[in-house]
């Protein structure tokens, strides 16, 4: 499956997965997306996941860059378009931002359409937990 959408709190990721080519949500074509875009609809999603990212890692989504003053430049359009990564996870600095991050080799960039193990693969390299899971 892929990642269709996400919802972030704190550290903790949710992903909405799929298998499907083309999908959508609310306002998806409106910009900024942090105040316009609703999740993605019900009918595409097959399953979801928890992610917990340890304390030591910053999770940065665009609407979190100050850069922008309250108002990404994104639309959930151009994440499904993989136009921008939905998120940037990278080791804890004072001058994380999204928009200096994406030019970070090193950064973890989850985009939408990115396939769920590899996705996983590459958290659990930075001891990431899914939640639910026994260790």
């Amino acid at each position: 499956m892929k990642i269709l959408d996400f919802e972030l709190k704190g550290n903790v990721i949710k992903f909405y997965l799929g298998n499907c080519n083309d999908w959508w949500g609310d306002d998806w074509d409106d910009r900024p997306y942090e105040h316009n875009a609703g999740k993605v609809y019900d009918q595409y999603v097959e399953n979801t996941i928890q992610i917990a990212i340890p304390m030591e890692y910053d999770v940065i989504e665009p609407a979190s860059d100050w850069s922008y003053n309250g108002n990404s430049p994104f639309s959930k359009e151009d994440m499904q378009k993989r136009n921008c990564p939905c998120l940037i996870i990278a080791e804890t600095n004072f001058f994380n931002q999204y928009s200096r991050l994406l030019s970070k080799k090193d950064a973890i960039k989850i985009f939408f359409g990115d396939n769920e193990d590899l996705t996983l693969k590459k958290l659990k390299k930075i001891k990431a937990v899914q939640l639910g899971e026994q260790e």
